[in-house]
């Protein structure tokens, strides 16, 4: 399963970085076209994090930020890169991260990033 998703990735990054279509195309037809292929590159790179996360963490780090450039607003994966850098032993790191999330939602979306988990964190630390 590892070497199909690694196979998949690869060749899904050879799309990807040089743009299934140009970034200025409006057209109706093509916004469904872009969607679908960035959730599908972005279903890759979940994959493959999950699958590299307990094997080699320096890897899923990068999959991990990668899918993050992409789609900052993914809660779940913003949630599994704290707790990465967490189990890398780099809380500061962790920290500003939280706080770069955090005024990127309130930013864009006029909202917090709102986890419990990382709440304890942020709290336990007293940093914040």
């Amino acid at each position: 399963q590892y070497l199909k998703a690694k196979e998949h990735y690869l060749k899904a990054k050879k799309l990807y970085s040089y743009g299934l279509l140009p970034s200025n195309i409006y057209d109706d037809w093509a916004i469904p076209k872009i969607e679908e292929t960035e959730e599908s590159y972005l279903s890759i790179l979940a994959i493959l994090y999950s699958l590299e996360k307990e094997r080699d963490i320096l890897m899923a780090e990068n999959y991990l930020e990668e899918y993050l450039r992409i789609e900052p607003f993914a809660d779940e994966m913003n949630i599994e890169y704290i707790n990465l850098l967490l189990k890398k032993g780099e809380r500061k790191k962790a920290l500003d991260y939280y706080k770069y999330i955090n005024e990127l939602y309130k930013k864009e979306l006029g909202t917090v990033f709102n986890s419990k988990e990382i709440s304890y964190f942020v709290k336990e630390f007293q940093i914040y």
